[in-house]
């Protein structure tokens, strides 16, 4: 037996209210002071990714622990897979930032805008559900990409880039000024044009491409984002201006743009 219910005279639900946009959620990376005078040291999570681990040149696990030894504040993992030393006093900061230097992890934050603005999720081999890579193409994919933007003058530009293995998007791709989402292996739908501060979705610029198609492709666009980009305009919003079809959506590129 079959039961249909209508919802209409029970439930009514009155408009969405308007929200104002107070500010971005943003991690504020390297050294800050908060409201109650204690000092925050964040610290970008691994070289690429929020994983805590000890490799070879880089003890960030090692290093974690001699600090839990000494700190009486907190440790915090952000959303941005970033981790933030909280409530670090006076006396401890010296005694911290010797630590981090010890290990050579000072300079954890003296990386390319790109960089730390990327997001990955783990995929192959953990997750079941991946596609292709992502973790552990990240940072090749960082590396040909720093390339691009040091030959225009952009390292040190906050451009948003996140990767993940499959459709279901754990590392957020869709709010990504650059989004790869994996569909085979090595193989990745591209979505541009998301704003950086998480109010707009990306849309889709290519169904399938590579890693290295994708930075083809975007080598003139990021060239004309240098030269052509309006006073603080976001990577994001230049493609979403500039380079994307109008008709284009998440699901289809729409009407190729006349160069």
């Amino acid at each position: 037996m079959v039961f249909f219910f209508s919802c209409a005279a029970a439930m009514a639900f009155p408009p969405a209210p308007h929200y104002t946009l107070y500010g971005i959620v943003r991690d504020q990376v390297g050294q800050r002071v908060t409201a109650e005078g204690a000092e925050v040291v964040l610290l970008r999570g691994s070289a690429e990714i929020g994983r805590i681990v000890d490799k070879e040149g880089w003890p960030m696990k090692t290093a974690l622990r001699e600090i839990a030894e000494i700190h009486t504040g907190d440790f915090r993992l952000t959303p941005s897979q970033n981790l933030s030393i909280s409530g670090v006093t006076a006396e401890q900061k010296p005694h911290i930032e010797a630590i981090l230097a010890k290990h050579g992890l000072d300079k954890e934050n003296d990386r390319s805008g790109l960089r730390l603005n990327a997001l990955s999720r783990v995929a192959l081999p953990t997750c079941g559900l991946a596609l292709a890579e992502s973790e552990r193409a990240l940072p090749e994919t960082l590396e040909k990409f720093e390339a691009v933007l040091d030959e225009n003058g952009l390292r040190h530009d906050a451009i948003s880039i996140r990767i993940t293995g499959c459709p279901n998007g754990c590392a957020r791709p869709y709010l990504g000024e650059i989004g790869f989402v994996g569909k085979a292996p090595n193989k990745y739908a591209l979505y541009l044009g998301a704003r950086y501060d998480g109010t707009r979705l990306n849309r889709l610029f290519s169904p399938s491409t590579t890693i290295d198609g994708a930075v083809e492709m975007l080598r003139p666009i990021i060239k004309r984002y240098a030269l052509e980009r309006q006073s603080g305009e976001g990577f994001g919003d230049f493609c979403d201006r500039v380079i994307l079809p109008a008709d284009a959506t998440f699901h289809s590129v729409g009407t190729p743009v006349a160069a």
